[in-house]
């Protein structure tokens, strides 16, 4: 292919943001010491047929756009780096990678997206040695079984409902829809893993109290459409980390308190 270009690691430090983004083909930043977060700007690297970013020392969630990388058709593996918080159902639109989609050896939590089962994988489908919960979706283990993937081991909890733990609690991800506070009984309450991306659906909360957890991973966008919040908006003295989104910013009618602070959210605000 005329002017096509192949990225690979050349040192240790974090990713690029800016790639160029038409004749770019394949990232190869593999085995390169990488730390922080995958940039939410790989979204726009459309040409891109094979992105290695496998064994990194690579944080955080996993970005939502990386499902816009369309050409994506031979290698998808982010195996072997640090990443948090649940998988975004957006990985399912890379139908077109057909050899490997890798994700083994993370710290991934909450289910396995119904959606992956629509993918096209045909050699290797590993999700093991995360910390995955709940049932494993029969389209999921369809794929699976058709090529000898791998999703169950000790590190996973699968087969056990997601945020059971009796020694170290975690948020529920199921709520009644008409709730109108997550107040007293959610702060200063040791909470583990990540926020739910279902607390989205609680279109009817006025206050979200948060604070002083032990909670981790990234902060999910569908917090942004919490359209009722009101009153109070507060995640500070937690351990998220990565950007933050910003479909915050909907939260407009917020007036009393929004506090972020005692964290180790990256990037630019």
């Amino acid at each position: 292919m005329t002017g096509a270009r192949s990225l690979v690691a050349a040192e240790a430090a974090t990713l690029p943001t800016t790639l160029p983004t038409t004749d770019t083909t394949a990232i190869d930043y593999s085995y390169g010491g990488y730390n922080g977060t995958i940039p939410t700007e790989f979204g726009l690297l459309t040409a891109v047929q094979i992105l290695r970013l496998e064994t990194n020392e690579l944080s955080g969630a996993c970005p939502t756009e990386l499902g816009l990388m369309s050409a994506l058709t031979a290698n998808f593996k982010l195996n072997d780096n640090d990443f948090t918080g649940p998988l975004p159902t957006e990985l399912a639109q890379l139908s077109a990678v057909t050899n490997s989609f890798l994700l083994h050896k993370n710290s991934f939590t909450s289910s396995i997206p119904t959606e992956l089962g629509m993918l096209n994988v045909a050699t290797y489908f590993w999700l093991n040695n995360n910390e995955f919960c709940s049932d494993v979706p029969s389209q999921v283990e369809a794929l699976s079984s058709s090529i000898g993937g791998q999703y169950q081991d000790s590190s996973n909890d699968i087969g056990t409902p997601c945020g059971f733990d009796d020694a170290w609690p975690k948020l529920p991800s199921v709520l009644p829809a008409n709730t109108r506070s997550l107040g007293d009984a959610y702060s200063s309450s040791s909470f583990t893993g990540t926020i739910p991306t279902e607390f989205g659906l609680l279109t009817a909360v006025q206050i979200l109290r948060l604070e002083t957890n032990e909670l981790s991973g990234a902060c999910p966008t569908e917090l942004g459409l919490m359209s009722a919040l009101t009153a109070n908006f507060k995640l500070n003295d937690n351990d998220f980390t990565g950007p933050l989104p910003t479909e915050l910013a909907q939260l407009s009618a917020v007036t009393n308190s929004f506090l972020l602070h005692k964290n180790s959210f990256t990037s630019s605000i």
